[in-house]
Protein backbone atom coordinates (compact mmCIF):
# COMPACT_ATOMS: atom_id res chain seq x y z
CA UNK A 1 0.00 0.00 0.00
CA UNK A 2 1.49 3.27 -1.34
CA UNK A 3 1.19 6.51 0.89
CA UNK A 4 -1.11 8.03 -1.77
CA UNK A 5 -2.96 5.20 -1.56
CA UNK A 6 -3.27 5.50 2.28
CA UNK A 7 -4.32 9.22 2.34
CA UNK A 8 -7.04 8.30 -0.39
CA UNK A 9 -8.43 6.02 1.54
CA UNK A 10 -8.52 8.65 4.41
CA UNK A 11 -9.85 11.00 2.00
CA UNK A 12 -12.52 8.80 1.11
CA UNK A 13 -13.67 7.55 4.67
CA UNK A 14 -14.16 11.04 6.13
CA UNK A 15 -16.08 12.21 3.05
CA UNK A 16 -18.27 9.43 3.66
CA UNK A 17 -18.61 9.67 7.20
CA UNK A 18 -19.81 13.62 6.96
CA UNK A 19 -22.45 12.40 4.73
CA UNK A 20 -23.57 9.36 6.69
CA UNK A 21 -24.12 11.76 10.07
CA UNK A 22 -25.16 15.26 11.01
CA UNK A 23 -22.94 16.09 13.07
CA UNK A 24 -18.82 17.00 12.65
CA UNK A 25 -18.09 14.78 16.15
CA UNK A 26 -19.69 11.88 14.87
CA UNK A 27 -18.01 12.56 11.17
CA UNK A 28 -14.62 13.45 13.34
CA UNK A 29 -15.19 9.62 15.00
CA UNK A 30 -16.08 7.77 12.19
CA UNK A 31 -12.70 9.26 10.46
CA UNK A 32 -10.48 8.19 13.66
CA UNK A 33 -11.81 4.76 13.66
CA UNK A 34 -11.42 4.23 9.65
CA UNK A 35 -7.56 6.15 9.93
CA UNK A 36 -7.24 3.35 12.89
CA UNK A 37 -8.44 0.78 10.17
CA UNK A 38 -5.87 1.70 7.83
CA UNK A 39 -2.89 1.54 10.48
CA UNK A 40 -3.75 -1.57 11.78
CA UNK A 41 -3.71 -2.99 8.16
CA UNK A 42 -0.40 -0.99 7.56
CA UNK A 43 1.25 -2.82 10.10
CA UNK A 44 0.08 -5.85 9.10
CA UNK A 45 0.90 -5.64 5.33
CA UNK A 46 2.29 -2.58 4.63
CA UNK A 47 6.01 -0.93 4.48
CA UNK A 48 7.70 0.90 7.18
CA UNK A 49 6.09 3.97 5.03
CA UNK A 50 2.65 3.08 4.83
CA UNK A 51 3.08 2.22 8.53
CA UNK A 52 4.41 6.25 9.13
CA UNK A 53 1.54 7.45 6.14
CA UNK A 54 -1.39 6.02 8.37
CA UNK A 55 -0.30 6.86 11.85
CA UNK A 56 0.32 10.52 11.12
CA UNK A 57 -3.18 10.37 9.52
CA UNK A 58 -4.38 8.90 12.76
CA UNK A 59 -2.69 11.75 14.82
CA UNK A 60 -4.90 14.09 12.68
CA UNK A 61 -7.74 12.68 12.98
CA UNK A 62 -7.56 12.11 16.72
CA UNK A 63 -6.43 16.01 17.39
CA UNK A 64 -9.83 16.68 15.05
CA UNK A 65 -11.68 14.41 17.41
CA UNK A 66 -10.14 16.15 20.70
CA UNK A 67 -10.93 19.88 19.49
CA UNK A 68 -14.17 19.32 18.44
CA UNK A 69 -15.21 17.12 21.67
CA UNK A 70 -13.17 19.75 23.86
CA UNK A 71 -16.06 22.50 21.88
CA UNK A 72 -18.51 20.69 22.52
CA UNK A 73 -18.02 20.06 26.27
CA UNK A 74 -17.10 24.40 26.92
CA UNK A 75 -20.61 25.21 24.80
CA UNK A 76 -22.76 22.91 26.63
CA UNK A 77 -21.58 24.32 29.91
CA UNK A 78 -22.26 27.46 28.57
CA UNK A 79 -25.76 26.62 27.65
CA UNK A 80 -26.28 24.87 31.06
CA UNK A 81 -25.00 27.80 32.81
CA UNK A 82 -27.22 30.17 30.98
CA UNK A 83 -30.52 28.31 31.54
CA UNK A 84 -29.61 27.91 35.40
CA UNK A 85 -29.35 31.34 35.54
CA UNK A 86 -31.99 32.47 33.96
CA UNK A 87 -34.24 29.60 36.45
CA UNK A 88 -32.56 30.81 39.52
CA UNK A 89 -33.20 34.41 38.68
CA UNK A 90 -37.11 33.95 38.47
CA UNK A 91 -36.77 32.29 41.39
CA UNK A 92 -34.94 35.16 43.57
CA UNK A 93 -37.52 37.96 41.93
CA UNK A 94 -40.28 36.36 43.72
CA UNK A 95 -38.17 36.82 46.91
CA UNK A 96 -38.56 40.83 47.88
CA UNK A 97 -35.41 40.34 50.14
CA UNK A 98 -32.22 41.84 48.78
CA UNK A 99 -29.11 39.83 47.77
CA UNK A 100 -26.01 41.25 49.24
CA UNK A 101 -24.03 40.24 46.63
CA UNK A 102 -25.16 40.85 42.58
CA UNK A 103 -23.98 37.05 40.93
CA UNK A 104 -22.46 33.88 42.17
CA UNK A 105 -19.37 34.78 41.02
CA UNK A 106 -19.16 38.27 42.91
CA UNK A 107 -20.05 36.26 45.77
CA UNK A 108 -17.03 33.60 45.44
CA UNK A 109 -14.39 35.96 45.16
CA UNK A 110 -15.95 38.17 48.09
CA UNK A 111 -17.02 35.38 50.44
CA UNK A 112 -16.19 32.06 49.95
CA UNK A 113 -12.56 31.51 48.99
CA UNK A 114 -11.44 34.14 51.34
CA UNK A 115 -12.94 32.09 53.46
CA UNK A 116 -12.78 28.51 52.55
CA UNK A 117 -9.52 26.99 52.53
CA UNK A 118 -8.03 23.21 52.24
CA UNK A 119 -4.80 21.28 51.69
CA UNK A 120 -3.15 20.05 48.18
CA UNK A 121 -5.48 17.02 47.96
CA UNK A 122 -8.70 19.53 47.74
CA UNK A 123 -8.88 20.14 43.92
CA UNK A 124 -10.66 23.66 42.07
CA UNK A 125 -10.39 25.40 38.88
CA UNK A 126 -9.92 28.67 38.07
CA UNK A 127 -11.95 28.24 35.21
CA UNK A 128 -14.79 27.05 37.35
CA UNK A 129 -17.74 28.25 35.02
CA UNK A 130 -16.88 25.99 32.20
CA UNK A 131 -17.61 23.23 34.31
CA UNK A 132 -21.78 22.53 34.32
CA UNK A 133 -21.44 20.34 37.99
CA UNK A 134 -19.29 23.33 39.43
CA UNK A 135 -21.31 26.73 37.81
CA UNK A 136 -24.62 24.48 39.20
CA UNK A 137 -23.14 24.22 42.56
CA UNK A 138 -22.06 27.04 43.59
CA UNK A 139 -24.94 29.12 41.86
CA UNK A 140 -26.93 27.15 44.89
CA UNK A 141 -24.34 27.83 47.27
CA UNK A 142 -24.98 31.70 46.89
CA UNK A 143 -28.41 31.39 46.37
CA UNK A 144 -29.27 29.32 49.59
CA UNK A 145 -26.34 31.24 51.89
CA UNK A 146 -28.61 34.64 50.90
CA UNK A 147 -31.39 33.30 52.12
CA UNK A 148 -30.10 31.77 55.29
CA UNK A 149 -28.04 34.59 56.18
CA UNK A 150 -31.23 36.40 56.94
CA UNK A 151 -31.87 33.83 59.89
CA UNK A 152 -28.76 34.76 61.67
CA UNK A 153 -25.73 32.41 63.20
CA UNK A 154 -28.50 29.52 63.01
CA UNK A 155 -28.89 30.01 59.45
CA UNK A 156 -25.05 30.73 58.52
CA UNK A 157 -24.35 27.49 60.85
CA UNK A 158 -27.25 25.39 58.87
CA UNK A 159 -26.04 26.61 55.40
CA UNK A 160 -22.35 25.13 56.30
CA UNK A 161 -23.51 21.93 57.84
CA UNK A 162 -26.59 20.98 55.22
CA UNK A 163 -24.74 23.59 51.95
CA UNK A 164 -21.72 24.24 52.37
CA UNK A 165 -19.69 21.22 53.74
CA UNK A 166 -21.36 18.70 51.60
CA UNK A 167 -21.23 20.39 47.87
CA UNK A 168 -18.09 22.27 48.49
CA UNK A 169 -16.76 18.44 49.26
CA UNK A 170 -17.85 17.09 46.43
CA UNK A 171 -16.81 19.80 43.87
CA UNK A 172 -12.92 19.48 45.55
CA UNK A 173 -13.05 16.46 45.64
CA UNK A 174 -10.32 14.11 44.08
CA UNK A 175 -12.82 12.33 41.91
CA UNK A 176 -14.66 15.30 40.96
CA UNK A 177 -15.32 17.40 38.40
CA UNK A 178 -11.88 19.44 38.76
CA UNK A 179 -9.79 16.03 38.80
CA UNK A 180 -7.82 17.47 35.53
CA UNK A 181 -7.32 21.19 37.03
CA UNK A 182 -5.00 22.78 38.66
CA UNK A 183 -5.43 25.45 41.31
CA UNK A 184 -1.90 27.22 40.56
CA UNK A 185 -1.06 26.53 37.42
CA UNK A 186 -4.46 26.98 36.34
CA UNK A 187 -4.56 24.44 33.89
CA UNK A 188 -7.82 23.12 32.80
CA UNK A 189 -9.26 20.63 31.46
CA UNK A 190 -12.81 18.84 31.02
CA UNK A 191 -14.18 15.46 32.13
CA UNK A 192 -15.80 13.79 28.97
CA UNK A 193 -19.65 13.18 29.71
CA UNK A 194 -20.76 9.98 30.38
CA UNK A 195 -22.72 8.87 27.19
CA UNK A 196 -25.77 6.77 27.08
CA UNK A 197 -26.85 3.84 24.97
CA UNK A 198 -30.58 5.01 22.98
CA UNK A 199 -33.12 3.13 25.11
CA UNK A 200 -35.34 0.21 23.06
CA UNK A 201 -38.15 1.77 20.94
CA UNK A 202 -41.08 1.83 23.05
CA UNK A 203 -40.07 1.45 26.51
CA UNK A 204 -41.17 4.44 28.13
CA UNK A 205 -44.86 4.39 26.06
Amino acid sequence: MSETTTNDQTTSDEAASQEATGSPLQAAEQELRAAQAVLDGAIATGSSADVLAAQDALDRAQGKVDALRAGAIEADAEAYATTVTDDLEQAAAADDRPMLYATSADWLTGYLLPMWRRGPEARWCTKWWLHAEAYTRIEALWRTWEALRYEGPLGIATWLLTYADPLMHQLTAPTGPFRKCHPITGEHDQLPPWTVEPPPEGIFT
